[in-house]
């Protein structure tokens, strides 16, 4: 059961937080208080300890890398250990994390549809992903890609290095990886019927690159 100080302990971390990031780790220690019972308050503490020690040791990092770090990779990592030190179930853990970023790429891809649903919509969607993952997944966010020539109707980017699954690297936990992939053909598959989705390999499954291929094609 956990205690007072336990109790004060993670008040304090969650008011020292980011709001993405008290957000996210809100939402998984929900889910671990409705999937575990008398160890539930055991994981939480331990992953706000797991969580505080990463961002203590990073916290000198650009405000574009925190937005992924310590907004959504470090509560992620924070958890998965936790519940993998604690009930020595690396497939529970695994699933925790990836159930989580699956269900919100689905609440985004249900967004994104009814968004396509407005005449002519979805002819906009390859151009401005291709501005959004250059802004919000470019170098100064600790990623690196490969730019290919802007084409009407196609955004295809190749990211060749990721900090999500470096970090899963960094922190010994590299099969979390591909809950992240896995989460990004949700968000972007069948968002309209004229738009076609292409991701054929992740830097986490043991590919070169995690390829970005959104494209309008005219439906056969």
């Amino acid at each position: 059961m956990i205690n007072k100080n336990d109790s004060e302990f993670m008040r304090e971390n969650m008011g020292k937080q980011n709001v993405k990031s008290a957000r996210l780790m809100k939402v998984l220690q929900d889910i671990v208080r409705n999937l575990y019972n008398e160890q539930a308050e055991e994981i939480i503490k331990r992953a706000f300890e797991i969580n505080q020690n990463l961002c203590e040791e990073n916290s000198n990092q650009p405000k574009k890398v925190l937005m992924h770090t310590r907004d959504k990779i470090y509560p992620s990592i924070s958890f998965y250990k936790a519940v993998l030190e604690i009930t020595e179930n690396k497939e529970d853990a695994y699933h925790l994390i990836a159930d989580c970023f699956n269900r919100q790429a689905k609440s985004a891809n249900q967004f994104l549809r009814i968004l396509c649903k407005i005449p002519y919509i979805y002819k906009l969607v390859p151009l401005a992903m291709a501005k959004i993952i250059r802004d919000v997944f470019g170098e100064k966010s600790g990623f690196n890609m490969i730019n290919y020539p802007i084409e009407k109707g196609k955004c295809h980017i190749d990211m060749i290095e990721c900090p999500y699954f470096s970090n899963c690297i960094k922190y010994g936990c590299p099969e979390l990886g591909t809950a992240f992939c896995d989460s990004d053909d949700i968000s972007y598959g069948n968002m309209h019927p004229k738009l076609f989705w292409g991701r054929t390999k992740t830097i986490a499954r043991g590919n070169e690159c995690c390829d970005f291929i959104l494209e309008i094609r005219n439906r056969a």
